[in-house]
């Protein structure tokens, strides 16, 4: 019988040595066969992700954050081998998302009783991801994300580069081509989302469903930055709608800006725009805890 393949990114805010041991003891506890990996980088994550789809492994569990799973999603899409989430990073949003708990040891042993679901991604010039694509604003935030205050506060990192970015990022003017249609208009950030979680903290309208076929790109448009803080603590904090953001449905989407600006995808600080994004409908299968769990 083929092992799964676990895959653990030592570097991830929550990963201890002692945390994998703990972790590996869990898996076996439950009859798990298993080959343990630790991954150094993106790319030797996604290698070994490759070789586990290659010789079958039912399952690639990936203990680490949300950049942790990006990296390995070039190697399962439209694979056999499924994606199990460990939530060991700072917003685990796909866990989030997919209602696995994000205390690991309850995330393990939901998953081992748990069923496969399908999925879509997304590709934004060619890169698969399953959350976001962000464009502006949410991409800035990243870019200004100091990686030691991440390493030991978590949030409160991303807390502080909100603020940093606030004060001196400008709107841009944005030209959206969505399945063919155009529309043009000043803007503040634009995502392009699969999940409707978004940050951890800010959800995007229930109806994003990562199953349907489709992306739903949100476009905040520009305002005065009062009236943009004060829209989004009310829907982080009230669930109001967001007065600023208008949403639409598109299998495909063009984002060029004037200027260019910064692009993250999965919370990982990606490239420049112009962006071409498209769904790749069905293209994961992700291991999520039984009905009812």
């Amino acid at each position: 019988m083929a092992r799964s393949v676990l895959i653990a990114n030592l570097g991830a805010r929550r990963a201890t040595a002692g945390r994998l041991a703990a972790l590996v003891d869990v898996f076996r506890s439950h009859g798990e066969l298993l080959e343990v990996c630790t991954s150094g980088s993106p790319e030797e994550a996604r290698a070994m992700a490759a070789a586990a789809v290659a010789t079958d492994a039912p399952r690639v569990w990936v203990a680490g954050g949300d950049g942790s799973i990006h990296s390995v999603l070039p190697a399962l899409t439209h694979a056999s081998t499924a994606l199990g989430v460990i939530p060991w990073g700072t917003g685990n949003i796909l866990a989030r998302e997919l209602g696995i708990p994000l205390n690991w040891r309850r995330a393990v042993r939901a998953l081992l009783r748990g069923t496969v679901r399908t999925l879509d991604a997304g590709r934004a010039n060619g890169r698969v991801f399953c959350l976001f694509a962000g464009v502006g604003f949410d991409a800035e935030v990243v870019r200004n994300v100091s990686p030691q205050l991440k390493k030991i506060s978590g949030r409160t990192a991303f807390i502080a580069s909100v603020c940093v970015t606030t004060g001196r990022w400008k709107p841009f003017h944005v030209k959206l081509t969505l399945d063919g249609e155009v529309c043009d208009q000043w803007a503040w950030l634009v995502v392009v989302a699969n999940t409707s979680a978004y940050t951890g903290v800010v959800n995007l309208p229930d109806r994003v469903r990562p199953d349907d076929g489709v992306l739903d790109t949100v476009i905040v448009r520009a305002a005065p930055k009062s009236r943009i803080i004060w829209h989004t603590a009310a829907y982080a904090l009230l669930r109001r709608r967001l007065a600023e953001a208008s949403r639409h449905r598109a299998r495909e989407v063009r984002v060029e800006t004037d200027p260019p600006v910064c692009v993250q995808v999965d919370g990982e600080l990606c490239e420049w725009t112009p962006l071409s994004v498209a769904v790749d409908a069905g293209a994961l299968r992700v291991v999520v805890p039984a009905s009812g769990e």
